[in-house]
């Protein structure tokens, strides 16, 4: 796996504190990133002129509903965890 995440849970099975683990990935969500390469080689595969649009589109929709509430969720749970690996990871790029 390029990302881990184990998770350490205290007596009364609250979760204690998480630790991520990143090997060989500078990027917090390698698995959107890899949808948006595979829109690009469909759209230059296909020789549509509409891919770039529907490429940008994605990352829009992806980030303001999917990416933004999964950190605003793994903050709230681990914040010092998850804002050092934050520092550590690009979000896309």
């Amino acid at each position: 796996f390029i990302f881990c995440l184990t998770i350490f849970y205290s007596k009364n099975n609250e979760i204690d504190h998480a630790f991520f683990r990143i090997k060989n990935s500078p990027r917090r969500n390698p698995m959107y990133l890899g949808f948006v390469l595979l829109i690009i080689a469909s759209g230059m595969a296909l020789q549509s002129m509409l891919f770039p649009l529907v490429c940008s589109a994605f990352i829009v929709y992806m980030t303001h509903f999917q990416i933004i509430p999964e950190e605003r969720a793994l903050n709230a749970l681990f914040p010092k965890d998850f804002n050092l690996y934050c520092q550590k990871t690009k979000r896309w790029i």
